[in-house]
């Protein structure tokens, strides 16, 4: 798949609390990551999966949570197509309640500079 069709894809994310933030896609690569802003306000970030091939993936120690983070990221890709996020996509791969609640902001970004 060419991931870079995404990118600039509106999409609706859906935080866990159920309010609705227009977003946009600014970076999908599997090995870098994916980053969603906010259609409103580019600084204002909203989901960043970070991939192997980020700084912050070794920065963050996240080598121990490879085959999970593929698992996410192969659901955001799914509910990016789809045009609707969910804040908790990541409790498809991490058990429910481990995955943060803060949002991101640009250094937590694959595509954040």
């Amino acid at each position: 798949m060419n991931y870079e069709e995404l990118e600039n894809k509106p999409v609706d994310y859906v935080w866990k609390s159920g309010k609705t933030f227009k977003g946009r896609v600014i970076g999908c690569d599997p090995d870098i990551g994916v980053t969603i802003v906010s259609a409103a306000d580019k600084n204002h970030y909203l989901l960043c999966l970070v991939g192997v091939s980020s700084p912050q993936w070794k920065k963050y120690g996240f080598d121990k949570h490879i085959e999970r983070n593929k698992l996410v990221f192969d659901e955001l890709i799914k509910q990016i197509k789809e045009g609707t996020v969910h804040s908790n996509v990541g409790d498809i791969a991490y058990p429910k309640g481990t995955t943060s609640d803060r949002k991101p902001e640009m250094d937590d970004c694959a595509f954040g500079q």
